[in-house]
Order: structure tokens, then sequence, then C-alpha cells
């Protein structure tokens, strides 16, 4: 059995907009092994880049990432800014379609 690379469990992503949180991802969960891709399909405003932003932990107060992000068994959420700083630049990236 594979170990995962990528492990997200119950992620969600709420954003406050006009003194209220509104979720644009609710209760998503996915692992990836190595040699596994990806593809994240949706309409727009589904949610597909608030996932990538959650997943690089790049999203800021007031807005709020819920849940449990796990890149190669460490806990992206309780990371400080130099371990983010490495998993950005080595361990994760995220590539946005364009028009």
């Amino acid at each position: 059995m594979f170990a995962s690379t990528l492990e997200v469990e119950n992620l969600t992503v709420s954003y406050f907009i006009k003194n209220r949180f509104v979720d644009a991802v609710k209760d998503l969960s996915f692992n990836l092994v190595t040699g596994e891709i990806l593809g994240i399909l949706g309409e727009s405003g589904a949610g597909k880049s608030s996932v990538g932003w959650a997943v690089m932990r790049m999203i800021d107060p007031p807005h709020r990432v819920t849940g449990r992000i796990v890149n190669r068994g460490q806990d992206v959420m309780s990371m400080n800014e130099r371990e983010l700083g490495e998993y950005r630049w080595r361990r994760a990236a995220m590539i946005f379609q364009t028009a």
C-alpha cells in the first residue's frame, strides 16, 4: 500500500463577506499518492481556486480555512512561516488556467 503524499480531510474554506462567513468549499476530502494527478473541474465560482489557495495555505484572516491538510506526513495547517516557505518552494505548486 502506498503512503499518501497529500491528505485533505474535511476542508472548508469560508470568506468573510458583508459581515458574515460564506462557504466557498465545504467538507472536501481527498488523498493523493506519489504519481497520482488530481484535476479539479467546475463552473466559475465553484471553489476550485479556493481549494488550491487553501492547500498552499495562502488564505489569510478574516477568511478561514478549517480541516486537515497533510503533505508527506507534515501538518500544513500548523507550519510556521519558515516551514511554509520551504513547503511552497519545494513541495507544493499550483498552476492556474488562464483564458
